[in-house]
Formats: C-alpha cells, structure tokens, sequence
C-alpha cells in the first residue's frame, strides 16, 4: 500500500476546514514558503484560493488581521496591519514586516481550541511540537 500524499492530505483537509468556516471570513495562509515567496506567490495570481498571506511570526499578525475583520476589513485596518500581503480587488498590497516577535510574550498555544483533532501521518496518531523558530544565526 502507497502511503498517503501529505499535499493531497493537506488539500483534503483545506476543503473539509472551508466547508465550516463562513465564506465572508476569507482564507489566510502563512509560513515559510508565504514568507519568503509572498511576491511570487501573488504576482499574476487572480485565483488563488486565499485572501491573505501572514509572512514571518504570525502569531501577533493573525491576532490584529483577525481584530481587523471583525471591525469590517476596512484596507484602513488592514493597511496597519504588518506582515500581511492581502488581496484588494485584482492586486495584492503587501505591508511593511513586523518586527521579531518577543517570544517570552507569547502564551502556549490552546490545543483544546482546535477546529479539527485526531491529525494522523501514515495511519499513527501525531501532534506538533514546536522546539525552535527562525533561521539559526
């Protein structure tokens, strides 16, 4: 038996996660490849599936862009925003970097808040642990 193709898995999991998330919320990407590749991931992408990209530590972009929807994603609020590409109309703006999180800030992650449990990698339970960030010096 071939194992499972984790893109086609992570696609998989992308279209079950959009079926519970209300269509106005819009779609946010982030990570390596959003960071280091934001311009060529928008340049001449009309159609991508997404509506922002959050580039280096999101943890403090995704609160404001989250705080910004809420208040009607107005491109004012969006615009302060740092660390976000986003789609406006036909273009994508991308916005200044934010600076190097201070990680001694940042509370644990609540597991228990999770859309989905029970992820799997080849038919055995797993989780992440993050251990390190960033690019070592």
């Amino acid at each position: 038996m071939r194992p499972p193709d984790p893109k086609a898995e992570s696609i998989r999991f992308g279209v079950e996660l959009e079926t519970r998330v209300p269509a106005a919320s819009g779609v946010a990407v982030g990570g390596y490849h959003a960071t280091l590749m934001d311009e060529g991931i928008t340049h001449g992408a009309d159609a991508l599936p997404f509506d922002y990209l959050i580039r280096g530590e999101g943890e403090l972009t995704l609160r404001e862009l989250a705080s910004a929807l809420e208040s009607g994603g107005h491109s004012n609020d969006l615009a302060a925003v740092r660390g976000l590409t986003y789609r406006a109309g036909d273009s994508w703006i991308r916005n200044p970097p934010r600076p190097l999180a201070d990680l001694a800030q940042l509370a644990l992650p609540d597991r228990d808040a999770r859309l989905a449990n029970d992820f799997r990698f080849l038919g055995v339970p797993f989780d992440v642990v993050e251990t390190s960030r960033g690019c070592p010096g």
